[in-house]
């Protein structure tokens, strides 16, 4: 038998596909730029130019895994909220902070 979580999923998956979304609007893109830099204490590396495009990725996931419940614009975009935003950062950091122990592995030795 499948997993219950699975089939979920796979439910979700189809209704988001014939809700016929086009994207997720981030209304907050400059404040969700000014926390990513302060994460990083202010100072930009190059891959964290690479990391921020991953970010709004992680953001716009969570919306449309949750897009019944939010707010849906007139040209099929759905808008992001602030819980997506903090899961979206709630992800970065949990898959960022291995690669950056790995990069000063790397330098280190």
């Amino acid at each position: 038998m499948a997993d219950p979580k699975r089939k979920w999923l796979a439910a979700r998956i189809r209704a988001l596909k014939n809700a016929g979304l086009e994207d997720v609007l981030i209304r907050d893109h400059e404040q969700v730029a000014t926390r990513f830099i302060e994460d990083h204490g202010g100072r930009l590396i190059r891959r964290h130019m690479r990391d921020i495009d991953r970010l709004y990725g992680f953001i716009k996931g969570h919306a449309l895994l949750n897009f019944y419940t939010h707010e849906k614009t007139d040209d099929n975009r759905i808008i992001a909220t602030k819980e997506d935003i903090d899961a979206g950062f709630d992800l970065y950091k949990d898959l960022a902070l291995p690669s950056a122990a790995l990069d000063r592995a790397r330098d280190w030795l």
